[in-house]
């Protein structure tokens, strides 16, 4: 056989191992992401004063990434779906839930329809103008984050001027802001979400632990194993005693999850970003309206439109 013949070969057998290792490297990776990453990934944003929000608006560098905000909308979904069909085994099975579950789970139609907005969306991203002064998501993350779902509108229209007060937002951006705070609303019910499962798990190892008469002592430190252990029956003279601690506080936590829950679905259920509030925000506007008497009486649809 000619060297001619051979190469293509070599080319094809080449590529051929080339696309098994990507392939392979890909499926740990999307394994790293949905199993893994819940125990540790995804933790809440503390609470923050109006002037620490203001502080962190203004200090934001560097651009949202499209590609990036794609890939979380993905999996934050997963992670909400997941958590729900647990959460409806749980009832249907007759188990207890925990309260900010059962506010997860009463939202989830509002949850999904959220996404399947956000996924409508999500695409304006790309068309937005580089903002090296923060980008529209990043700056959502950081109100809700710091406000949950708590901010009224004239409180949203404060952070958005001290956002803007280094560089206006363009109309396109504005017109971002509805989709970046309902995907921040749904990347902290993703963090919820990842509770659910984790516990889940936790609760899980902890029967089967309790049954074969051992326990793990570095679970020992997590509040729903150790529940889950106790309830099963396992032999409690083998917990340290670091672990009644543990359980106490997470009557504390779950409380802070229930709260944090009906604040975000609260959030979720605003209509702060209307046609209205959104030409308001618009720096264009305020000139139109100052230098053209005609702007000011056209219809809201025009005036989006103009802009």
């Amino acid at each position: 056989m000619s060297i001619i013949g051979v190469m293509p070969i070599a080319v094809i057998v080449l590529f051929s191992i080339i696309f098994f290792v990507v392939a392979v490297a890909a499926t740990v990776i999307v394994a790293y992401i949905f199993s893994g990453r819940v125990r540790g990934g995804f933790d809440l944003p503390e609470r923050l004063t109006r002037s620490e929000v203001i502080s962190r608006i203004r200090a934001l560098r560097g651009a949202d990434d499209p590609h990036q905000l794609q890939a979380d909308v993905a999996l934050s979904a997963r992670y909400c779906a997941q958590a729900y069909s647990l959460i409806r085994a749980k009832v249907e099975s007759g188990a207890k839930i925990e309260n900010y579950e059962r506010i997860f789970a009463d939202n989830y139609i509002l949850i999904s329809s959220a996404f399947s907005e956000v996924r409508r969306n999500i695409k304006l991203f790309t068309k937005l103008p580089e903002r090296n002064e923060g980008g529209i998501a990043a700056f959502a993350d950081i109100v809700t984050g710091g406000y949950g779902g708590a901010a009224d509108g004239a409180t949203v229209a404060a952070m958005i001027a001290a956002f803007g007060s280094r560089r206006p937002l363009s109309w396109s951006e504005i017109c971002a802001l509805p989709t970046a705070f309902t995907l921040s609303y749904l990347r902290r019910a993703a963090v919820y979400a990842s509770k659910t499962i984790y516990r889940d798990r936790a609760a899980k190892r902890a029967v089967k632990d309790a049954a074969l008469g051992r326990i793990s002592v570095e679970s020992s430190s997590d509040a729903s194993y150790v529940k889950a252990y106790e309830e099963a029956g396992g032999n409690t003279d083998k917990l340290p005693r670091s672990a009644a601690e543990v359980r106490e506080s997470d009557t504390e936590v779950l409380s802070e999850y229930g709260a944090g829950m009906e604040m975000l679905t609260a959030g979720l259920r605003k209509r702060i970003f209307t046609d209205e509030f959104l030409i308001s925000l618009s720096t264009a506007a305020d000139v139109y309206d100052t230098r053209t008497r005609d702007f000011s009486g056209l219809t809201v649809r025009t005036k989006k439109a103009f802009l």
